[in-house]
């Protein structure tokens, strides 16, 4: 694995590690051979292993099933990222029934000499969360583009803005005629800022705001230091947008449920 292909897996296990640390309902679980969470709750947000490495003391077969039975005597799903192309790894997991559901690229920007310009969007305007009501925007617009049901919002939002900030982790909104229509979060650790949770409300689509949010969202990373910013594409769609702004594919992220 290459120094930034290193970079784009340590920070989006960081970020979720950051986000899920203070959420009572999920245990974050981190040892020499892997990093993990668990929860009660059925999202593979709240239960999933990102950083596997087989121990060596033991068939990886039989090491991924002892990880994946603490999920399935639970009845939760195990959701199992891999960021290498590990044959060993992924004939275990195939072996234990666990099926690729997504492959995505973790992409990476410097930011050393990076110049923010304005996205020209006419009438947009920038928030960064801190009051009640720009929460609650924040997760219903969270909540209506993923999907997810409001006890998971909860989990990827502030409960405190200030604390939020305190530990790197900032949350964003634009607004356009008066009305919340897009987010965003930033999470910055050791100069990287990771970037997560972009989404627009599908009227507004298609008109520059996601870029436009996350170009503002990396302006404000930037002047608090930020000197890389990384990423995780979800769709081809999303790469393009992202390859606009400058960033680049470093890494394939592969998705497995069992």
């Amino acid at each position: 694995m290459s120094h930034s292909d290193e970079i784009i897996k340590q920070n989006l296990i960081l970020g979720f590690e950051t986000v899920l640390s203070y959420a009572l309902d999920v245990l974050v679980i981190k040892t020499d051979t892997l990093s993990r969470m668990e929860s009660n709750l059925t999202s593979g947000i709240v239960n999933r292993v990102m950083d596997y490495k087989p121990s060596g003391k033991a068939d990886p077969v039989a090491e991924i099933q002892a990880i994946a039975s603490t999920y399935r005597k639970r009845g939760v799903p195990c959701f199992w990222s891999t960021f290498v192309e590990d044959e060993v790894t992924e004939a275990a997991l195939t072996a234990n029934k666990f099926e690729k559901v997504s492959l995505d690229p973790g992409m990476l920007m410097s930011l050393e000499s990076w110049v923010y310009e304005d996205s020209g969007v006419p009438g947009l305007e920038y928030r960064e969360v801190r009051t009640q009501d720009e929460l609650d925007a924040f997760r219903h617009l969270i909540q209506i583009s993923f999907g997810m049901p409001d006890i998971y919002v909860k989990l990827l939002s502030p409960l405190d803005t200030h604390i939020e900030a305190k530990r790197g982790i900032h949350h964003y909104l634009s607004y356009m005629d008066g009305q919340p229509v897009a987010t965003v979060t930033s999470i910055l650790k050791n100069g990287v800022v990771g970037i997560y949770s972009v989404t627009t409300a599908e009227p507004y689509r298609r008109k520059g705001i996601a870029e436009a949010i996350t170009n503002y969202a990396l302006r404000e990373a930037h002047a608090s230091g930020a000197k890389l910013a990384i990423l995780q594409a979800g769709s081809p769609g999303a790469a393009s947008l992202y390859r606009k702004l400058g960033f680049r594919e470093e890494i394939s992220i592969a998705t497995y449920v069992g």
